[in-house]
């Protein structure tokens, strides 16, 4: 998009996001006529084939419950959302990084006085995987020997509001992720080692039972796997540091108190985000909601949004619906856009203005490394046997709908999910020449497996 036109319209509300004669344009020939020549003079003429990737999808019947999916026999060969998931490689498995777990241990075994949890994880299907038991001895309140992961049990996740309270107990949205106790994982299943399977669930906060004092204790930190090593990019790691006090009233139980010691290795986990066999990747342009007056080819980056959907029917409060499942990549524009009615830069945590994930560094306000932000949309009742495409979640800015018609200029396209997306200002033909020969001849289809100039990539 144009990012320098932009700045002076992060400032308004949400259906005021760029002007009022842009927005009302945008749904008219003439302004599509606009965009479609910008489109032509960049680009050349467009096939008439052209549908921009956006194929039918498979979509797939699931039985949903709330918690954990500990049904490891049918992760990514059965049905339903746990059945079309990738299942994410074993800690220490060669084909990612043998040293995972030493790395991470390495990195979190500091003493880190004061650190608070913050928390910019958000995600509504995932993994969490044991990584590191904790060897630190403590000493309790009667100076007897206390290993601190022995006493840690039934991790917890936090999905919605809700809190900690004074004694210890849990408040609100809050359930229990199967198999970790003492410190460690329990099950496995075939080659399948020391993970559970969240969905439609939050990464709101994570808490662990302590039977030292009886309560709940969410002291933890959460580090970005890049962070550590580039081999993890895709991984978070939640380090605790075990800590104990009695309760109210029971002040000569000094076997319940243990003193912190701020080092955050008494168990560490990871999380990592749910990887679906039938996802697409759909990135997009907001060109169509500027005034168009000058158009520099740089701004056709297709960035402005990039997101992952899979579709799957659910039963949901005893009705079937057509869910969503929305992985949300980057933002790189600066006008208020939302994806199945939810605004991106909110999502990410910033503000309109900023550009996240595409190296705006230079171009503008700029917030790399951000973590992908999972969600779902209801779409509506379900279709159990038909298909659907990526084109059906609305992807909106103030009250002009982007879109992809078959043989005219698009504002959204499809690639694959493990395509890379454009940097800021770079012209997508930079990363991928064969994508003007896709808009010329409708060939090859699958422009986005050549790269031909990755560094333009993000």
């Amino acid at each position: 998009m144009k990012k320098y036109l932009m700045f002076a319209f992060a400032a308004l509300a949400f259906v005021g996001c760029s002007k009022s004669t842009d927005v009302s344009d945008a749904n008219r020939t003439p302004q599509g006529d606009k965009y479609a020549n910008a489109f032509a003079e960049t680009f050349g003429n467009i096939n008439p084939n052209v549908n921009w990737g956006f194929t039918p999808m498979t979509v797939y019947s699931a039985t949903t419950t709330r918690s954990a999916n500990v049904n490891r026999n049918e992760w990514g060969t059965g049905s339903g959302i746990g059945g079309n998931v990738i299942v994410p490689k074993n800690v220490n498995d060669p084909t990612v990084n043998a040293n995972e777990r030493t790395l991470v241990y390495n990195y979190f075994n500091q003493k880190r006085e004061g650190a608070v949890n913050q928390n910019n994880v958000n995600w509504s299907d995932y993994f969490i995987t044991e990584v590191w038991k904790g060897t630190s001895v403590d000493k309790d309140g009667n100076g007897d020997d206390v290993l601190g992961s022995d006493h840690m049990n039934h991790l917890q996740v936090r999905y919605g509001e809700g809190s900690i309270d004074a004694n210890g107990n849990l408040v609100g949205a809050w359930e229990h992720a199967n198999d970790f106790n003492t410190g460690n994982h329990s099950s496995q299943y075939n080659t399948i080692v020391g993970h559970t399977f969240m969905q439609n669930s939050g990464t709101l906060d994570f808490a662990y039972h302590n039977t030292t004092d009886s309560k709940y204790h969410n002291e933890y930190i959460i580090i970005p796997g890049a962070e550590i090593d580039p081999t993890l990019a895709d991984y978070y790691y939640i380090g605790f540091d075990f800590y104990a006090t009695h309760p109210a009233g029971q002040e000569a139980n000094k076997n319940m108190d243990v003193a912190r010691d701020w080092y955050f290795t008494d168990w560490i986990v990871r999380i990592s985000p749910a990887e679906f066999k039938n996802a697409q990747r759909v990135m997009v342009e907001d060109l169509i909601a500027t005034s168009l007056a000058n158009v520099d080819k740089s701004d056709w980056d297709f960035n402005d949004a990039v997101f992952d959907v899979a579709f799957f029917n659910e039963s949901i409060n005893n009705a079937n619906k057509l869910v969503a499942h929305i992985k949300l990549h980057a933002a790189g524009g600066t006008m208020a856009l939302t994806v199945g009615g939810k605004e991106v830069h909110s999502l990410f945590g910033v503000s309109t203005s900023t550009m996240v994930n595409t190296n705006a560094a230079g171009v503008g306000a700029a917030a790399d490394g951000k973590a992908p932000v999972l969600f779902t949309v209801i779409m509506g009742d379900a279709d159990w046997t038909g298909t659907h495409t990526a084109d059906e979640v609305p992807v909106f800015i103030g009250s002009t709908e982007l879109k992809a018609e078959t043989g005219k200029a698009p504002q959204k396209i499809v690639t694959s999910t493990s395509t890379r997306w454009m940097k800021e200002k770079k012209l997508i033909t930079t990363g991928y020449e064969k994508f003007a020969d896709y808009v010329n001849s409708n060939s090859p289809m699958d422009w986005y497996n050549t790269v031909t100039g990755p560094d333009n990539l993000y």
